[in-house]
């Protein structure tokens, strides 16, 4: 898991939200589960193939998560 933190960052409600982005293995198959959430939502993003899971593949993932960080603040 990588969080984001920069500042106050509160929701509407005033509960407190850090932008991550999650990579978790599923026990029952050979995948893995990428969830990106930002401020003030979060989207799945796919379950991939365990054998497509390279260090080059989760820095694209990171530097997208950033790239939607940056243009939704």
């Amino acid at each position: 898991m990588l969080e984001i933190y920069k500042g106050e960052m509160r929701t509407a409600s005033g509960s407190i939200k850090t932008p991550a982005i999650t990579f978790t293995p599923n026990a029952h198959s050979q995948e893995v589960v990428i969830h990106a959430a930002m401020m003030h939502h979060g989207r799945g993003e796919g379950n991939v193939p365990l054998r497509e899971i390279t260090a080059d593949f989760v820095q694209a993932q990171v530097l997208k998560f950033f790239e939607r960080l940056v243009r939704e603040g």
